[in-house]
């Protein structure tokens, strides 16, 4: 229900394990030969996918509206307490 607000970052966290899965057998085969620099270019093609794929603008943004949303809750549940009267 509330997926919208949370599933950019957990989108782009699958899209890194996504990103990873494909290169495993590569990955382990370069370290399996000791083959560091192979390593090296595997992990860091799956850190510039990673980094293409943020955009701090719209994370920033959503975690603003997350907070708003959560401290105009609390405010609203802060009111109705302080507000009635069996509170």
């Amino acid at each position: 229900m509330t997926g919208f607000i949370w599933s950019r970052e957990v989108r782009s966290g699958n899209r890194s394990l996504i990103k990873f899965e494909k290169i495993k057998s590569r990955l382990i085969q370069a370290s399996k030969d000791s083959d560091i620099d192979k390593v090296r270019e595997l992990l860091k093609e799956i850190d510039i996918s990673n980094e293409e794929s943020r955009n701090q603008t719209t994370i920033k943004y959503a975690r603003l509206f997350r907070c708003a949303t959560i401290v105009f809750a609390l405010t609203i549940v802060v009111l109705a307490f302080t507000l009635t009267t069996d509170g």
